[in-house]
């Protein structure tokens, strides 16, 4: 552990414990830089657990190996305007069991924007969850694999990136450049409030589930507001296995 003003290095190592960085911190591992899946990672700093951000803080260049539950939880009791990063990560879940909804991010609640960038997230239920009504979110560069809901019941259904917010302010996303691999759904959007702003370009679906015709790239659930269909969200995925971009009506 090395620590300078503002920022905590967790040297390469395994941590078993539960972390809540929070005060503007920002901690980082030995892999700061170097993208989840990047062949060039030195020795991992693994933290099993959870881990909880507060407002302002940024989680770069570390593993997690969260064993069922979620990887990392961003639901600050007094959130403030104020952003949070999470970048050059490996977020390894672990595997969905009978019971578990474990995601690899879960977003609650924030007033500010989420800059989830260059990570690694498999073995999960759900990638990311933003279900924070008025919170921004950057989804970019990451690769999302083996995201699948065994359950009876739908949430969190299984998708690389899942909006369920916007229930008291408007949400603006951006999710660019991710490669979905294995994945029971692409991007589900879902919105019950006063609406959404979304980019949702240059992805990439791959793997035997997006081959079968009933796989959606991208699906709106419900009615979202202002959005009759995909088009009203600059939508311009690259690349299909043959998977279309489509409403799920």
């Amino acid at each position: 552990l090395a620590e300078t003003a503002g920022t905590v290095e967790l040297l390469a190592g395994t941590y078993a414990e539960d972390v809540t960085v929070d005060d503007e911190l920002t901690l980082v591992g030995p892999n700061a830089g170097e993208a989840g899946d990047s062949e060039d990672r030195e020795d991992e700093a693994t933290i099993e657990g959870t881990v909880e951000l507060e407002e302002g803080t940024e989680f770069a260049g570390l593993q997690v190996t969260s064993d069922g539950q979620q990887a990392i939880d961003i639901n600050p009791l007094d959130p403030e305007a104020a952003d949070i990063t999470v970048q050059n990560n490996i977020l390894d879940v672990e595997g969905p069991d009978e019971s578990s909804t474990n995601q690899g991010v879960n977003l609650q609640t924030l007033d500010g924007e989420l800059v989830f960038e260059d990570n690694l997230v498999r073995d999960a239920v759900g990638g990311v969850l933003v279900a924070s009504s008025g919170a921004d979110a950057t989804i970019a560069g990451n690769v999302f694999e083996e995201i699948d809901n065994p359950h009876d019941f739908g949430f969190p259904e299984g998708a690389a990136v899942k909006l369920a917010g916007g229930q008291s302010g408007d949400n603006d996303l951006t999710i660019t450049d991710n490669e979905i691999i294995e994945t029971e759904h692409g991007i589900l959007l879902e919105e019950t409030g006063p609406g959404i702003e979304a980019t949702i370009a240059d992805n990439t679906f791959e793997g035997e589930s997006s081959e079968t015709e009933s796989y959606v790239a991208v699906e709106t659930l419900d009615d979202v507001d202002g959005v009759d269909d995909l088009d009203d969200l600059a939508t311009d995925q690259s690349s299909f296995n043959p998977a279309e971009t489509k409403a799920a009506n």
